[in-house]
Order: structure tokens, then sequence, then C-alpha cells
């Protein structure tokens, strides 16, 4: 494995940017908003470059097995891997964003490139046999295992496993960041074996956490209460007896995930004239910042936001027609699960805070008591009023927006 001192300082910035699901530059969504504002250099004068890609099902063919099904995603991962493959040089940072099914094709990028590298232009190896590779999921080694077979001496006999060894850039600081807006994991009809469609045949996406990935950002839409589009957090699964071929976590490597006032579309944009996004939007451009970013400008916070109310994204889908469907009862999202027991291991969601806002949005208005929040409140056997009142006295609990990570 390439060590991150035996890297050249980066020669320029590549950020990708996935909208969601329907969304076109004209939904004026976070993340077209944070394309617009990308600067051409950095504030230490590096190169910028940049590449948007719509949303799933914003064509007049796919707007229906796109926005339902996510038909179109593996293309957009492809897409985005592809421009990669034309831009990236040694050395250069990537970041990668995305709402909503796009949040998920960029951490399917993001896996794509954990599981098999960033294919160099040289490569003996086509992009379309080494995607091939990656459909086949576990089945196949992934590049991390052969990068130990080959620090441990042991030989490497099949072509494609050489190529990747010889051929791929692969190293601990290969992504910069990845920043999302509430990834939809919902993909794919339930039935079927229809290559692209059903769910069965796009269950090789990689949307885990990874060591190659430096920061890991999502910010998450409390009010959101449609079970189609349920919270796709980063777990982490810890087995009870440690596998040492798989990459550690116990090093550098940032992860947090945010919880914000708001439906789906409250959090990552889309709707008209909403200052809801503001806060997520802020959030996730400090974090870039952080990680040496540039932007031509700034996003401006003040508690207006506070004042307009969510969208009911429940009673309003399908024209109210998903509310009758599910006869009244909206799915509540849980913030902060437990740990889940599987096979030789537990499952825990990583590094889940509630931003401050929350509480102040609580105490302006008596009547704002989400049905996530009470949930969680019940569940952890929290005083929900007494964090109301003063949520300066639980700051194991959120961080503000200026708060570290």
């Amino acid at each position: 494995m390439i060590h991150d001192e035996d890297l050249p300082g980066p020669g320029k910035r590549l950020a990708l940017f996935f909208d969601g699901t329907w969304n076109i530059p004209e939904n004026n969504t976070s993340v077209w908003r944070f394309y617009l504002m990308l600067a051409d250099r950095g504030g230490d004068n590096l190169a910028q470059e940049s590449f948007y890609d719509e949303g799933v099902g914003t064509h007049w063919l796919d707007r229906l097995s796109g926005g339902l099904f996510g038909a179109g995603l593996s293309q957009n991962v492809r897409s985005g891997y592809r421009w990669l493959m034309e831009h990236y040089n040694h050395g250069d940072e990537i970041f990668i964003f995305g709402f909503s099914r796009g949040a998920f094709t960029a951490r399917s990028l993001a896996g794509l490139i954990a599981r098999c590298g960033l294919l160099k232009p040289d490569a003996p190896l086509s992009f379309a046999q080494l995607y091939e590779r990656y459909r086949k999921g576990d089945s196949v080694r992934p590049i991390y295992k052969l990068k130990l077979l080959e620090r441990r001496g042991e030989k490497v006999s099949d072509f494609e496993e050489r190529v990747l060894l010889r051929s791929a850039w692969y190293h601990r600081s290969l992504i910069k960041m990845v920043g999302v807006w509430d990834t939809v994991g919902s993909i794919g009809v339930p039935f079927g074996d229809i290559k692209g469609i059903s769910r069965r045949t796009l269950n090789f996406h990689n949307t885990h956490l990874s060591k190659i990935v430096q920061h890991s950002y999502q910010a998450l839409a409390l009010d959101e209460e449609r079970k189609p589009y349920w919270a796709m957090l980063w777990t982490r699964f810890v087995p009870d007896q440690p596998d040492d071929t798989e990459p550690s976590h116990d090093d550098e490597r940032i992860v947090e995930q945010r919880w914000f006032s708001g439906a789906h579309a409250n959090v990552g944009g889309g709707y008209r004239s909403d200052l809801l996004p503001q806060r997520p939007l802020a959030w996730l451009q400090e974090k870039a910042l952080a990680c040496s970013l540039g932007f031509r400008s700034l996003i401006a916070i003040n508690d207006e936001d506070l004042q307009m109310p969510p969208r009911d994204s429940y009673k309003e889908f399908l024209g109210g027609m998903w509310r009758v469907l599910t006869l009244g009862k909206p799915y509540v999202r849980w913030l902060q699960s437990d740990p889940v027991r599987r096979q030789s291991g537990w499952v825990h969601t990583v590094n889940e805070r509630i931003d401050l806002s929350v509480f102040r949005r609580c105490q302006l208005d008596s009547n704002y008591r989400p049905n996530s929040l009470v949930e969680w409140a019940q569940r952890k056997g929290y005083d929900l009023e007494g964090i109301i009142a003063a949520p300066e006295k639980h700051p194991d609990l959120w961080l503000g927006i200026r708060g570290r990570s």
C-alpha cells in the first residue's frame, strides 16, 4: 500500500456532484448550489475541476423507473468513475458529494474505488471489465486484500488481480472527502432478475465506510416520515474475532452524521422559497473548507430559517395517496439506534449527532416535537423537555454548527 508520505503534494482538486431523484439544476438543490459555488482555485491557489450529474429519473423515458426504483444509478456511478480516470493524476485530491439517490451514487463511487482502485489510463484492462468485477461483490478479492498478499510476498496469478496491483491507484488518502445529504438506499424493484432494475441485481453496490476516505459527512432529515425514504446511515461492523486482512478503523478517519430539522428535500434542497437547506449546506461547506476545498461564496445563516415549518412530505407524497395507502401511519426514523447483532459481531451506527438548531426550533415552537425525536428520547430514557430547555447541559447529544467533529 502507498503511504501518504510517499505522495507528492496535491496537483489539483477534483470534485464530483451527484444530484437527487428527479433533480435538475432548476430545482436548485444543495448539490447544484455547491457545484455553482465551487471556485476555480482554492485558497492555496490549487486548481479545482468539477463534474455534475443530474439525478436519476430526470428524463421522460426513465422518470418512473429512475424516480421510483433508482434505474440509471449504476450508469451515474460509471460516468463519475470514467471522469476521474480522464482527470486524475497522482497526488490529486478527490471530493464526492451527493443528495438522495445521488448520495447513494456518491457513496457507491467511493465504494467502487475502495474495492477496485482507480484505473490508470495505461491499464491493460477496460473499465467495463473492471465494473463487471465490481458487480461480483464478495466473490472476488478487493484490492486491499491483494495489496496485503503483495506485502506478504505471496504470488498473485489472476490476470485482473495482477493488473489492479500494477495499474490502479490505491492508497489510504485517495479520497479526501465524501459529503452527502440524506442518502436514500431504496433502489430496484423487489422482484425478478432484470439487470439494473431488480433489487437483487443491484446489491453489489458498496456504500459502506472506507479506509481510503479521509473525511465522511452526512446531513440527515429528522422530519422525513416516508418509509421508501428510510435513512441510510453509515454503519460499522465490529466482529467478535477481528480479521487482520480487513482495514482497521482505529485511525484518523473522521466520520460524522448530523440530524437537521426538515423533511428529505428540506435538508437536501429542492423546494421553492425554502431556507431550511441553509444549515445543513453551511455545515457541509464548513467541513469542505476544513479539507481545503475553495468556494466563490459562503452560505450565510441567521435564525430566519427557524421560523419556517418543515414540509409534511408524508402527507404530500403522491398527491396524498401514500398517506391513504399506509393508513395514516407515518414511518418514524430512528436516531442513534442500538447496536444490532449479526452472525459474528455487531453493527453500530457511526457518530450520530443532533444539530443544536433542532432544540432551538423546539424552544421557539412548543408544538414542534418531531416523532423521531420523541421516540429517541423515550427509547434512550432521556428527559426531552429538559434537554430542549437547556441543551448546553447535554453536549454529548449534539454539537453546534461551529462545533468540532
